[in-house]
């Protein structure tokens, strides 16, 4: 049997940082003032590298009074498909408190090259401390990278998404920074608001937010991943203006390869197939 052969290390390393920071795509603040309602997200995105579509996404997520729910699909297309069998669901959800999503809990499963990773992880809603972590590998569990001191006060990938959206939406534009934590990875991201903008997407005009994020990583990273994040590089992303603080595009500046993170379809206004069988909270 022949198998393909694996990626470049340097590229495998960027793949990874281009999707950890794709997880964290907005910025957490002040909470949005009581009873707002978070407007709910269901998208289809791709990431490219090197020009070529590498990852396809689907982040689907609502939050109601109570409490909140996100879900993130991700496999890979086109060529890198032929290179790396990937493909991996996260889910996340926790309580609304004073307007803004907390975690509480968080798990992921991926497959890479026939290799099963899970990971699951429990946090204490009022601090995000880390209150349980379990990874598993090749049917083993593992121990975490990152110390226990560097997992207290953090949120997963999921739910700062969310608690970044009502923070923007409640008028929070201050440079402020995002500690993350997805059982394997602890880092930080710092979010800068620019000016108002348009971009087109499905040939449409939308009007947009530009940010610039840099990723702070602290533990749990390779050298290879380490080395191209302090490189100087930058993130430029885009988020739409109307309302709802939807990720539009975000793309790598001044790194040692290029990759973007793009809106493909909005499935809130166009249709998705396969169209899922998925109710995030009662109600809904």
């Amino acid at each position: 049997m022949i198998r393909p052969a694996p990626l470049p290390s340097s590229r495998r390393a960027l793949l990874r940082l281009a999707l950890a920071a794709g997880a964290s795509l907005t910025w957490p603040g002040r909470a949005r003032s009581q009873g707002a309602p978070l407007p709910a997200i269901d998208a289809l995105y791709r990431l490219r590298y090197e020009g070529a579509q590498a990852v396809e996404l689907r982040l689907r997520a609502e939050a109601g009074a109570d409490g909140h729910r996100s879900l993130l699909t991700t496999a890979a297309i086109g060529f890198v498909s032929l290179l790396v069998d990937y493909d991996g669901q996260s889910e996340a959800e926790g309580p609304v408190r004073d307007g803004r999503p907390r975690p509480e809990t968080f798990a992921s499963r991926t497959v890479r090259r026939g290799d099963p990773r899970t990971v699951d992880i429990a946090f204490a809603p009022g601090t995000g401390d880390v209150e349980a972590l379990r990874i598993v590998r090749r049917g083993s569990e593992r121990e975490s990278e990152v110390p226990e001191a560097m997992r207290r006060g953090v949120m997963d990938p999921l739910t700062a998404i969310q608690a970044a959206r009502a923070a923007f939406l409640a008028g929070d534009t201050a440079p402020l920074t995002l500690p993350v934590f997805d059982g394997r990875r602890r880092y930080d991201v710092t979010v800068t608001v620019g000016g108002r903008t348009a971009v087109a997407i499905a040939g449409r005009e939308v009007a947009a937010r530009e940010l610039r994020l840099a990723v702070a990583m602290h533990a749990g990273f390779n050298e290879r991943e380490a080395g191209i994040a302090g490189s100087g590089g930058w993130i430029h992303g885009l988020v739409s203006d109307d309302g709802r603080a939807l990720p539009l595009v975000f793309e790598t500046r001044d790194a040692p390869a290029s990759a973007a993170f793009e809106l493909v379809t909005d499935c809130g206004v166009e249709a998705c197939e396969p169209a899922p069988a998925y109710r995030l909270l009662p109600g809904t």
